[in-house]
């Protein structure tokens, strides 16, 4: 071998290449970020649209028909998804993954800018996004004190967000709670109707007093001086002063008809710290900025703030995602380390050399060093998945070196010289290396490069993994029998614990030698067991349960509640003083408690939600899980809730407009109503179900309406406009839109008009008021024109691909595993659904069944590689499958393992079963290539199989330990994330297991089996 040969002749040039993969490998590591997830471009584009006072059929009709009719046709596009709420709406447009998400952004920006002047003049101009995973929040600060709330609000917009603004990667920020100073004129009614005025007249009047018009230059050959006209009132005392109209010569002002009140703008969205009302601001990182970098940027911007901050306010940090993904990446390093020495331990054991442990072992640290030079360059982040494919690693790579310095051992015990050794053994050795390696890339480029979004996020794993592997070949064939060949000596093991060691695997040499004899006399009762292992496998899968993913203590979790339609705001936070209150059973376990009314999208009053921030698991007795249980049963306690959730945190879920809820099933069909029915049965059997909790709809029945129904005959014999009664009734009822500013000290604020709270307590009180006929004579009442009735609508429409449609959702308590969970309710919505109307699952649910399918077939797609490598390797047909025959053996350890352990077959764990599947056919390599290699030497089939075995047993042996010892420390970790890492583990470890003692008796007694039968074919040479 010319790379083995060259290196054994080179020793410094093969020095000096490691030594750069390694200086560059380092240099790298310093560059990478250390994030949570891979920063993955998701084609998601939302459209947010807000239009004040429109309810949600409104903006359904009126905007979200309009806008998803227009972009129904774009290219690429998978799904359209809406929702219709009170004074706002989303649309969310996913695209095929291919698509690129800054064009698919610019698509949708164009398509809405076409359709602008179709949509609502009072709108406000749709807001275009993409989703971004990578700049979802990454910590929220709350500021609290003895000061005034607009005194307050300043002192954080002005300081603490602009401050905090400046560190570096920070994006946008949130905010939550301020209420900033306000100009309000209340409107009196009744003296408004005295004067024969119209709240138009009002408004016209206030945007025309309060102007500053520039009005040019004055020049000279010396100097010029800007004109300006000073028309803006300075104080609340002009306000009152101002003139409004002239009434029989008598001039009627603003403080006649009205009250101005320098105050604050109203509540809107309410946050609480520990139970103490707190402002707040919920920072966002820049899309593929450090999350960790930028968050230690930002607490340390915020202790210099707090250092300078006024007396008494206090600066706070109660969600914080950076700390659980430093201890996430802390606990895998250490368990990559770990790994790295229990691989070295058992290794000194098989080899009992020092000299060529340290040899081996050197080819991990290589690798791994190695690899982060290509992360790097391909804008890898250090994160749970790309870290997780390092620590798989370790056991993996070690392996080449293993079978190389293992063969050269043996040829040194034949009497060569190291030099003649070490160029002998890698030679002998290398196809069978090279073919064990590619047996692993051929499993994990499939990983790397598996569809769905879950192989956006797997794409770094499996990239990790695989250049990992080919740089532990390069190093297996460079400097292992370089450094072989100047240190590698044979010598006769004089240590007790060595020297017993050596009689332990020559006996076990012995045994495994008359075991594989036996073996070969009855080879049907070999292939029958293999054939009841099997069998067994598939009685255990089914007894498995399935999950999209483990359920992880992240000592996060969210209390979502909501009180009943048409609950106020005032209302709602007393509801959220009684949650937070059934929370003191669990305050021992509990850090921070931070709470928010209608911090959603659609600022819903009637919507809160309590973060609670656990203590670190290790510091309490109980699971994140359990607690979660209890806490819900607290909850449901509290009088005045309308609909209760307990379910895990997740920012990415809530991004893209998405539950996180494990069970989510769409309801769709042509009429609403029978939507509403079938979705109500399927929630009152869902509730009924044991296992199924946190049961909800999407469907939200609205809060109580006044409509207004205008008589349009007598609106035209009168003379009244409909425009100018519309915008009467939103400017006096509503109050939402700003009609000028206010200007002082340099800083702007809004002038809102609404009438006095006394003259809208009542539904009657609308139809007092007036609006002036179009020739301006008269004031008409509103009773003249139209009837105000008592109604009730949605309170959100959701739509997906132009179609109404209601989901259905759940929690799970209990043992019931996701895919039951999923297919009870599949079964049951089954029987519900009339013709014309149709089921699917959403969310988390559909994500579980399409990322297993892809899995599936990611699985299948490694197997078909792994038979071409085999058949290129042996230029044979039928041997390959001899090998292949242990991949489903090694199964029935992988499910064993899982069911011992009580864990469930997800995401994870199958991509521990298909990284089994290369495991696996490295020992079958190694066994069949060794017997081929003797066959050709001359041997009978039989005793090349009986040679061939257990010489190739130790190499087997040693990998297969080396790979379960770099395992054990991710099966058993207990640190942050563990819970996401371990499935994997534990299933190559079960796999590895059983595969490698069937690998030794099967595989042989297989391969001698198809080659008598080859040979029966006339296919062969006997």
């Amino acid at each position: 071998m010319i790379l083995a040969e060259t290196s054994i002749n080179r020793p410094v040039f093969t020095t000096m290449m490691i030594s750069a993969i390694l200086v560059f490998g380092i240099i790298a590591y310093n560059g990478l970020g250390i994030d949570l997830f891979p920063n993955v471009d998701f084609p998601v584009v939302t459209v947010t649209c807000e239009y004040r006072g429109a309810s949600p059929e409104t903006m359904e009709t009126k905007v979200v028909e309009k806008i998803e009719e227009e972009l129904s046709t774009l290219g690429g596009l998978e799904e359209l998804r809406s929702v219709s709420a009170e004074n706002i709406a989303q649309v969310y447009a996913t695209f095929v993954l291919e698509k690129n998400v800054d064009i698919a952004a610019q698509d949708v920006r164009d398509k809405i800018s076409a359709i602008r002047r179709n949509l609502p003049e009072a709108m406000e101009n749709p807001v275009v996004e993409k989703l971004d995973v990578g700049a979802i929040p990454i910590l929220t600060v709350t500021i609290s004190g003895q000061m005034p709330p607009a005194k307050l609000s300043r002192y954080i917009k002005d300081v603490v967000k602009t401050q905090i603004q400046t560190v570096e990667g920070v994006g946008s920020i949130k905010e939550i709670g301020l209420r900033e100073r306000e100009i309000k004129v209340w409107i009196n009614n009744d003296r408004l109707n005295a004067y024969h005025l119209t709240i138009a007249e009002v408004v016209a009047a206030l945007k025309a007093k309060n102007l500053e018009v520039p009005g040019g230059k004055i020049e000279n050959d010396r100097s010029e001086f800007v004109v300006k006209t000073m028309g803006e009132l300075t104080d609340i005392e002009a306000f009152n002063r101002m003139t409004i109209s002239t009434v029989n010569g008598a001039a009627v002002r603003l403080g006649d008809i009205a009250k101005v009140e320098d105050s604050i703008k109203d509540e809107r969205i309410v946050g609480f710290l520990n139970g103490k009302t707190a402002m707040a601001l919920q920072v966002r990182k820049q899309s593929g900025e450090n999350t960790v970098k930028v968050a230690h940027g930002v607490k340390e911007r915020i202790k210099e703030l707090q250092a300078n901050a006024p007396e008494g306010i206090k600066l706070t940090i109660p969600q914080d995602n950076s700390p659980f993904i430093e201890e996430s990446i802390h606990s895998v390093s250490f368990d990559l380390l770990f790994g790295a020495f229990l691989t070295t331990i058992i290794i000194l054991i098989f080899l009992r050399s020092f000299t060529s442990t340290i040899i081996s072992a050197i080819a991990i640290p290589t690798s791994i060093i190695g690899c982060f030079v290509i992360m790097r360059a391909l804008n890898f982040t250090l994160n749970n998945l790309s870290t997780l494919g390092l620590s798989l690693a370790v056991g993996i790579v070690i392996d080449d070196a293993i079978v190389v310095i293992e063969n050269i051992f043996r040829h040194l015990e034949m009497g060569k010289t190291a030099f003649q050794a070490s160029f002998d053994a890698t030679d002998e050795i290398g196809l069978a290396v090279m073919a064990t390696t590619f047996s692993i890339v051929a499993v994990f480029v499939p990983v790397a490069m598996m569809s769905g979004i879950v192989g956006r996020f797997l794409y770094q794993f499996g990239i990790t993994v695989t250049v990992t592997v080919l740089l532990s070949l390069f190093v297996s064939f460079t400097l292992t029998p370089m450094l072989a060949s100047r240190f590698l000596h044979h010598s006769v093991k004089t240590n007790f614990i060595f020297r017993f060691i050596g009689f332990f695997l020559d006996s076990l040499d012995s045994l495994y030698r008359s075991l594989l004899k036996g073996a070969l006399r009855f080879p049907l009762i070999v292939v029958c067991i293999g054939i009841a292992v099997v069998l067994g496998t598939v009685q255990i899968t089914k007894m498995l349960g399935v999950e999209f993913k483990p359920k992880q203590d992240m000592h996060t979790f969210d209390v979502n509640f909501q009180t009943p339609p048409g609950t106020s705001l005032t209302e709602s936070k007393r509801v959220l003083k009684l949650v937070e209150n059934s929370l003191i059973p669990i305050s021992s376990e509990t850090q921070n408690l931070f709470s928010t009314i209608a911090g959603d999208a659609f600022e819903d009053p009637t919507k809160g939600k309590v973060f609670v921030d656990l203590v670190d698991k290790r510091e309490r007795k109980r699971t994140q899980d359990e607690i979660m249980d209890q806490v819900r049963g607290l909850v449901q306690a509290v009088p005045g809730l309308y609909k209760l959730a307990v379910e895990e945190h997740d920012d990415v879920a809530g991004s893209g407009g998405m539950s996180n809820r494990p069970v989510q099933y769409a309801l769709l069909g042509p009429d609403f109503d029978e939507l509403t029915n079938i979705s109500e049965k399927l929630v009152s059997w869902m509730k009924q179900t044991p296992g199924l909790v946190d049961v909800d709809t999407s469907l939200e029945p609205g809060q109580p309406e006044l409509r207004i129904f205008l008589s349009r005959d007598r609106m035209e014999s009168l003379g009244v406009n409909l425009s100018q009664l519309a915008n009467t009734v939103n400017l006096l009822v509503s109050g939402e839109q700003a009609i000028g500013q206010f200007k002082d000290r340099g800083k702007q604020y809004d002038i809102k008009v609404r009438l006095d709270k006394s003259f809208r307590e009542y539904p009657e009180d609308v139809q007092n008021l007036w609006v002036r006929t179009n020739d301006g004579r008269n004031l008409i009442s509103l009773s003249n024109v139209a009837n105000v009735k008592k109604e009730s609508g949605p309170g959100k429409i959701n739509h997906l691909n132009r179609s109404r449609q209601i989901t259905v959702a759940s929690n799970i308590e209990g043992n019931m595993s996701q895919g039951e969970a999923m297919e009870k309710v599949r079964i049951e919505a089954e029987k519900l659904i009339k013709t014309g109307y149709q089921g699917k699952f959403m969310g988390f649910s559909k994500e579980m069944i399409t990322s297993i399918k892809n899995l599936l077939f990611a699985l299948f797609i490694a197997i078909v590689l792994i038979y071409m490598l085999l058949a290129s390797q042996f230029e044979h047909f039928i041997h390959p499958l001899t090998i292949m025959m242990a991949l489903p053996m090694s199964a029935i350890g992988a499910v064993s393992a899982l069911y011992l352990t009580g864990m469930r077959i997800s995401i994870l764990s199958l991509i521990g079963i298909i990284m089994l599947m290369g495991l696996v056919t490295k020992n079958g390599i190694l066994l069949v290539e060794f017997i081929n290699q003797c066959r050709r030497k001359g041997m009978e089939k039989e005793e090349a199989i009986l040679t061939a075995g257990p010489i190739r047993m130790r190499p087997i042996l040693m990998t297969s330990a080396a790979t379960i010892g770099g395992m054990i420390p991710i099966a058993i970790s207990t640190g942050a994330g563990a819970e996401i890492r371990s499935p994997m583990a534990i299933c190559v470890i079960g796999g590895m297991l059983t595969s490698t003692l069937l690998t030794l008796i099967v595989v042989p007694v297989v391969y001698s089996l198809v080659d008598s039968l080859i040979v029966k074919l006339g296919f062969g040479k006997k």
